[in-house]
């Protein structure tokens, strides 16, 4: 009896998990699976919880040369213009593109950046040398035609000198 209660309670959480991840994720990135995940707060509160998807032999050091899709979801209502001039920002620091092309970067932003609410996602699909997708609650929000934005994008979150170390430990880590 306690053996076919573990094998059922198997079967609903595998059935679960496989409805936790929406299937546009392995659409975009075969093999994809949830490596790791974490809470971005400032001044202590809770801004997003971030999860990083790819396949399981993704290597965090080499992030720009693998596919992977990053995967925010809010916790508050943020305005997109606020969303796009913080995503400029973290790039400046980062150090990864002049000023002329950071603006550009950040005109495109504006306009496809949306107001997100509590509960909202805003995911990127990231394929080395291609496009950034944006997905919005799993739905197509659109695409910022330059594989160096897209590059410069990601980096916010994985790149070495990032502004969330802790979060980027975490989004590598659940293995």
């Amino acid at each position: 009896m306690l053996k076919n209660l573990s094998l059922f309670l198997l079967m609903v959480l595998s059935s679960l998990a496989l409805q936790a991840q929406p299937s546009w994720i392995t659409e975009a990135v075969p093999g994809a699976q949830k490596l790791g995940g974490g809470t971005l707060r400032f001044i202590g509160m809770k801004i997003y919880d971030a999860e990083l998807w790819a396949k399981q032999e993704f290597d965090i050091e080499r992030f720009t040369e693998q596919p992977f899709v990053l995967k925010l979801t809010y916790a508050r209502s943020l305005v997109g213009k606020l969303i796009a001039e913080r995503s400029d920002k973290e790039i400046h620091q980062l150090g990864l593109a002049d000023e002329a092309r950071r603006k550009a970067w950040l005109e495109q932003m504006i306009k496809l950046f949306p107001d997100v609410k509590q509960g909202d996602s805003l995911a990127a699909v990231y394929i080395p040398g291609k496009n950034l997708t944006m997905m919005r609650n799993d739905a197509v929000l659109g695409e910022i035609g330059d594989p160096e934005f897209a590059r410069a994008f990601v980096s916010i979150w994985l790149h070495p000198n990032t502004s969330a170390p802790d979060l980027r430990k975490a989004l590598a880590s659940t293995r």
